[in-house]
Parts: C-alpha cells; structure tokens; sequence
C-alpha cells in the first residue's frame, strides 16, 4: 500500500535472571568442592586443599573448586535459547566473596592466589581451551575476586547455558614454606559486565538486572596446607632387618608465627606427629585418591643397588603411611649409604634448595651385621665406629 509507513524498532534482549542455583532444566547448581575428585563440601566434616601450582595442568585438580552451570533464565525458569553468541548474549564478570586471603611465604615473600575458569564442551564435557580464563590476584589479596567472562563463552550449541568449572588455590613454590591459611568461601556471583547494558524494568522495579549471588557455604573454613612427601633417613643392619622398609608419610607445613598460636589450622591429632622435623606434621586427613600420593621411589642418578619392591602405595589411614621395600644387592660392599627419589603428586613436592625439584629425597644406610670396621667409607658413609648391632631407626631432631 502507498501510504503505509514502515517503522524499524531496535529490540534489546536481557535475561530476567542468571541461574547459578540449578532452578532450569538440565542445568546444574553451582557446588564447592575440593582436591582430585572434587569432593563435595558439607557441614559434617572438615576440608583442606594443599597449595598447588595450578598454572601446571597436572596440578590443577588439586584445588578449591566451584562447578556447575550458568544459564540465562526468563522469568518462567526456561533457559533462553538466544542467549547466545552474536545474538543476545553479553560480557559477564564473576565474583567471589571471600575472607581475607593475604598470604607471605616463611620468606617474607607474597603468595599469588591464582583462578583457572573452564567452559565445557556439553559434549565431551572436555575445556573449550580458547575460552579458558586464567586470573592471578597479586598482593594484596582482598576479600572480592573478580573476573570477566565474555559472550563467546555462550557458544550457539549451548542454547543459553554454559557448563563451568572453577578452580582456585595459593600458587605453590616448591623451596618455599607456606604456614596453614584458612579462608572461608562466602558467595559466588553472577551479572553483566557493563549493569546499565542489562537494565530493565519488571515487577515494579526499575533498573532491574539478572545478577545472580549463592551463598557458599558460609560456615565451612577451607584450610590450605603446605604439604610434602616425606620419608626420614633410614638405616639398616643387614640382614637383622630384613625386610628393609621405609615409611612415606604426608606431611604440612605448620612452625612459629602463624601456626602455634592458632594450633585450630592444625590436622586432628597432629600435635605430636612429627616424623623428624618439628616444623612437619602428620597430615591423618590425607586421603591419596582425592589428595594425591607418592607413585615411585628409585634410587638417585640410576646407580640401581637398592631395589624397591611394593606393595606401594597401600590404602592409607590414620595409623599406617605408605610403605616401600628397598633391597640393597651388597655389591658396592658395607658400609653403603645412597639417596633415594621419591615420585609423588606435584603439591606433595618440597626441597628447600631446587625451586624446580620434581621429587622428594631421603637417605638410606646398610651396616653388615657385626662388622667390626671403622672409619669412613669412600662414599662418604659415616660407619660403625663401635662395631655394635645398630636398630633401624630415623635420624630424629
């Protein structure tokens, strides 16, 4: 028709809430969890996280986690499926509320608490590794840590819904010593990077926006530990202690400032567990599947006189650590005395003099029974100076 007039409308879009609660179809509640199997958290039992580099993609498991969907709802709770990219879908920033999480090294020296977000493939639930979000929060840490997603993270195939999984924990340095850090998770927020982009008006209130905030769990402290795989020297008399075994033991970091004076950051019944070194307990909390474990032990520089034989690593609980078996072949003669490697879950690693140690050592020392030889051995092996039967025993501080 000649006198009609056409008029074009510019239409805006916006969700009416952001779903982190699971209240859509087949969209799941964002939950807490923590280490290897991300553990759910609940108010009966006690968590803990040992410091890890997570920038490490073996490493990142080990972490705080915080997992589940984000969707775009309407006001009825139906996912909107225009939520997407290069349709309606926008900038998000990401909030986490916590307690103060300010932390130095036993050096003086500010730890980093680093956040690794992942967008999952809803097939494969595999990270999109171009959307992947990496985010240090240098010193000071204060109690909101933020990060921005963008549109992009709600891929066409998502339908207005994205899976995620989020992990947060203290940048570990493997010759650092870190005294126990608690925090507590309060909440997990959800809006549009850019709030005046999302305003809009509905039941009676102007300027409303979609941001979403969930509780995490408020009363539940996290504690974050510096842990390590340990075992003391040993020594044996050959073949009185036959079986030759050593003990692997988990263990945190926990001396002086920081530690005694809030001995609540320390494991249950930790307080006399101490293996040779006071400024190292027992960690009975450890569990190897959730918290890793050591996987190997061998002998330094491939030199092969002392074999280790397993079972290893057993179940473990509160009164049995790991056990390995080492055989020395007595072809070096006696005394001998050799370093043994550890290889163990890379939050298990400490030496306080390679920052780029990839495993734990201890050392091990043979005696023959009745030997009546003394002085020093070529290899430096301290011997038996009064030709007495020696027990196997750890050197004790």
């Amino acid at each position: 028709e000649a006198n009609i007039k056409y008029n074009d409308y510019n239409v805006t879009f916006f969700p009416y809430k952001f779903d982190i609660n699971g209240s859509g179809a087949s969209n799941s509640a964002i939950l807490p969890g923590v280490g290897i199997n991300h553990q759910l958290i609940d108010t009966t039992n006690s968590f803990f996280v040992y410091m890890a580099d997570i920038n490490n993609t073996d490493d990142e498991n080990m972490s705080y986690h915080l997992d589940g969907s984000i969707a775009a709802l309407g006001e009825n709770n139906v996912t909107l499926n225009n939520f997407v990219d290069k349709c309606y879908a926008t900038n998000l920033t990401i909030t986490i509320q916590t307690t103060n999480r300010d932390l130095n090294d036993t050096e003086g020296n500010h730890v980093n608490f680093i956040a690794k977000f992942h967008d999952l493939n809803k097939t494969t639930a595999q990270p999109i590794a171009s959307l992947d979000i990496n985010r240090t929060d240098i010193a000071p840490n204060t109690v909101q840590f933020s990060f921005d997603t963008n549109e992009s993270h709600f891929y066409k195939t998502s339908n207005g819904s994205i899976d995620t999984y989020l992990n947060l924990n203290y940048q570990k340095n493997v010759s650092r010593t870190v005294n126990p850090k608690t925090v507590t998770f309060l909440s997990y927020g959800v809006d549009c990077k850019t709030g005046v982009n999302c305003f809009f008006n509905a039941d009676l209130i102007t300027n409303k926006t979609p941001k979403m905030q969930k509780d995490l769990n408020t009363t539940i402290p996290i504690q974050f530990y510096y842990g390590r795989a340990h075992a003391g020297k040993q020594r044996y008399v050959v073949p009185d202690d036959a079986p030759y075994k050593a003990n692997i033991y988990y263990e945190i970091y926990c001396f002086g400032a920081g530690c005694d004076a809030n001995t609540s950051i320390k494991p249950v019944n930790t307080n006399l567990l101490h293996v040779d070194d006071i400024r190292w307990y027992q960690n009975t909390l450890h569990s190897p599947s959730n918290d890793g474990n050591a996987t190997a032990v061998f002998e330094q520089d491939g030199i092969n006189k002392v074999i280790p034989t397993y079972p290893f690593p057993p179940l473990w609980n509160s009164t049995k650590p790991a056990t390995v078996q080492l055989t020395y072949d007595g072809s070096l003669g006696y005394p001998y005395t050799t370093t043994m490697e550890v290889n163990a879950s890379g939050w298990l690693i400490y030496n306080e003099d390679d920052a780029n140690a990839t495993t734990n050592s201890f050392q091990v020392e043979y005696n023959k029974a009745g030997s009546k030889w003394s002085g020093e051995h070529e290899t430096n092996a301290t011997t038996d100076t009064n030709g007495s039967i020696k027990t196997n025993r750890r050197t004790m501080w």
